[in-house]
């Protein structure tokens, strides 16, 4: 590959500073930040509690499909982990080259021009903004305004909640991308080590009729099964890559990101599988039980053989307070890619505004903090947007939750197409410069795993997530027309030299 100018170390934007519109684009604060920190990023986006609590009974066949892996879920998880692997190889050689805030989007921009790259972030940072920084919250919210309602007699509605951890997720975020990644380190690592000593526990306890290899035989579920419950168990690594959004504040970026991208997919998948055989043994192998208990970690929680209901609330707790790593992971991974777009003129100028004192991207925050209050009144003042009926007459979900759900479907979906686009679009880009056997099945592997993990994510969904590919596919039209109403503009500022690099306005620097 040819290589462009260098900017300087600190990913600075000389020609960007002075004809941005508002707040002057400036170089992002820290430039120290070591492999802990970005490893939390990864593991902090993916949660990993979270995940256990919320996707894990996919996994085993309580999705709209009604298919999974059952007591093979281990499986599963292990083989979603090393398809997983393959997309983050492909990533891997881009953060090996590149520093770059935007991340996927500068990669697609380098594999397949500006337009792509666009396109790219565009759907990724929208659903980073709809779907994971305010969902997130929502859901989170939701659920703490229910257990303190039935287990403290404490009423505090779920969109006050809401806007409070807006505030609070905006405050750490621009205090100091370094107290943004500590905080998901203390956050995602302790209530994963919580969940994983349970988990232990409910092995040494030998489960409910003793242990079993079984749950690592694929025999125990059927091909069509297992199909399911890896494309199902992709969902559980999503966000791995943002490690990459920080690799302009990265001291040896080129070293510790794709470590970060690989070690985050491998303490996932471990953590993972030992969850998922506990859960397999502590519902005796049963896997109607298992997957249609609800939520599984704290139902085995409750279960007097490995704890009881207090045990069952303090591991709902642990829950919530991954998902308060899983906000600021997307808030840190998401601002940055705002911050990145704007500094390279898609977006408004003004987005490319930092903090003054720290250097965090303080205008992309905002945006943030602006669009997840702006969301959260108007499922408030509209009771919940989306129809609250259920199935049994007189019952109603909670306001929070069915517009949620709807995010919760479209956001994974867009990320996951963004990981197609690199995997398929990479592959010719990279062609003269990797082992092409290597470059072949990685980039086969996930351009296949991803379309199956889009098409998993509707089949047979009901109303209205069965409109998720549409409303998916509309945003990014959406993208697709802005580009080609501002064609002429990307033509003069962000227009590839002959041997397809980058233009020097862009935030991607060589490594």
């Amino acid at each position: 590959m040819s290589e462009r100018p260098h900017a300087d170390h600190g990913g600075s934007h000389p020609h960007l500073s002075e004809d941005l519109v508002g707040e002057p684009a400036r170089n992002l604060g820290e430039h120290h930040l070591k492999f802990p920190d970005v490893i939390a990023q990864s593991l902090g986006f993916m949660g990993p509690t979270f995940s256990v609590a919320f996707l894990m009974p996919l996994i085993v066949g309580a999705g709209f499909s009604g298919k999974g892996a059952g007591v093979a879920t281990p499986v599963a998880v292990i083989i979603a982990a090393l398809g997983t692997a393959s997309i983050a190889w492909m990533i891997s050689r881009y953060a090996r080259r590149f520093r770059a805030a935007g991340a996927l989007y500068e990669y697609v921009t380098r594999a397949a021009g500006p337009r792509a790259g666009f396109v790219a972030g565009w759907a990724y940072y929208g659903a980073g903004i709809l779907a994971f920084s305010a969902g997130t919250i929502i859901i989170v919210s939701g659920t703490l305004q229910d257990f303190l309602a039935e287990r403290l007699d404490v009423h505090i509605s779920w969109w006050i909640l809401s806007i409070a951890m807006t505030a609070l997720a905006w405050a750490v975020v621009t205090r100091g991308v370094r107290v943004a990644t500590r905080a998901q380190l203390a956050l995602a690592g302790g209530s994963a080590l919580l969940v994983l000593g349970f988990s232990l526990w409910i092995i040494i306890k030998g489960g409910l009729h003793g242990n079993s290899l079984a749950p690592f035989n694929p025999a125990e579920s059927s091909l069509e099964g297992i199909f399911f419950g890896v494309l199902y168990g992709v969902a559980l690594f999503i966000g791995f890559e943002t490690a990459a959004n920080l690799s302009e504040e990265t001291e040896n970026p080129k070293r510790a990101i794709p470590r970060a991208l690989f070690v985050s997919i491998g303490l996932g998948a471990a953590f993972f599988v030992i969850c998922a055989y506990a859960q397999a043994i502590g519902f005796g192998l049963d896997a109607t039980s298992w997957s249609t208990s609800g939520t599984p970690l704290l139902v085995l929680g409750a279960n007097p053989k490995f704890g009881s209901t207090t045990v069952s609330d303090i591991l709902l707790v642990i829950v919530l307070i991954d998902g308060l790593a899983v906000t600021i992971g997307s808030w840190v991974a998401t601002s940055h890619g705002v911050f990145s777009l704007a500094r390279d003129r898609r977006l408004p100028g003004v987005l490319a505004g930092t903090h003054p004192k720290y250097g965090t991207p303080r205008a992309a925050a905002t945006l943030l903090a602006g669009a997840t209050v702006a969301l959260v009144l108007v499922m408030r003042f509209t009771g919940g947007i989306l129809s609250r009926a259920t199935a049994e007459p007189g019952v109603l979900l909670p306001e929070y939750y069915p517009f949620w759900a709807w995010i919760a479907s479209i956001g994974p979906f867009l990320f996951v197409f963004v990981y197609l686009m690199i995997s398929a679009a990479g592959v010719k880009d990279l062609w003269n410069s990797e082992r092409r056997p290597q470059l072949i099945v990685a980039g086969g592997i996930g351009t296949l795993l991803t379309l199956a993990a889009m098409f998993a994510t509707v089949y047979k969904a009901p109303s209205p997530l069965d409109t998720v590919p549409y409303w998916a596919a509309a945003w990014v039209l959406v993208g697709i027309i802005i580009t080609i109403v501002f064609r002429t503009r990307y033509s003069s500022e962000s227009t590839a030299s002959p041997s397809g690099e980058i233009p020097a306005t862009s935030a991607v620097e060589q490594a």
